[in-house]
């Protein structure tokens, strides 16, 4: 990821009040967070018996409370790989995963074998607060083109305000969350060089 953080303070309060330092939070950036999880999809999807022991994950994990940290049960689903035809497919892919964070977690501190194909493949809680910060800046764009996906009708003429729209907020979030910034404004210059 392209993203210029020099104008991004040394640190800053996450939602949870908890200090983080721009250090870590590139670093955390610089692992990829978004490949590790098109990788741990990858290979729970490559077998049916890892899919079935994450369906069982989640199902024992519920059943046995084992995801404490959320007041509410992880869904029973599937997680989502990005499609490069569908534009907010990561979106998607990052949405879902955020959604089953607590069993991906739990499925992959599980002891397997040495030849375990998830060995080195769990996300740190920075790179789960990277990706976080990814889902939002995505849904910013996700949300605009649902917008003009609810119409009957969906007309050009609606396209450019729409666009005008994501650039708007994206520039609203860039000054609340400076950290976030960074990754949008490396996004924002493509897309207002699209714009022109």
């Amino acid at each position: 990821m392209n993203a210029d953080f020099t104008d991004v303070p040394l640190t800053w309060t996450n939602a949870l009040g908890e200090v983080v330092r721009k250090e870590d939070y590139v670093e955390a950036i610089t692992w990829d967070p978004v490949s590790i999880c098109w990788n741990i999809i990858c290979v729970i999807h490559a077998s049916g018996q890892w899919r079935k022991a994450f369906h069982d994950t989640i199902v024992i994990g519920n059943a046995n409370q084992w995801f404490t940290e959320d007041p509410t049960e992880v869904p029973t689903v599937e997680l989502l790989r990005d499609v490069k035809t569908r534009w907010d497919s990561a979106y998607f892919m990052i949405n879902r995963m955020h959604a089953l964070h607590l069993a991906i977690d739990r499925f992959l501190s599980l002891p397997r074998g040495s030849n375990d194909e998830l060995s080195g493949l769990r996300l740190t809680a920075l790179e789960w607060e990277v990706l976080q910060d990814l889902e939002v800046v995505l849904e910013i764009p996700h949300e605009v083109q649902q917008c003009m996906s609810s119409e009957s009708r969906p007309i050009l003429s609606k396209a450019v305000p729409a666009f005008e729209t994501v650039i708007l907020w994206w520039r609203a979030l860039a000054k609340h969350a400076p950290h976030c910034g960074a990754i949008i404004n490396a996004r924002l210059d493509r897309a207002e060089q699209y714009y022109q």
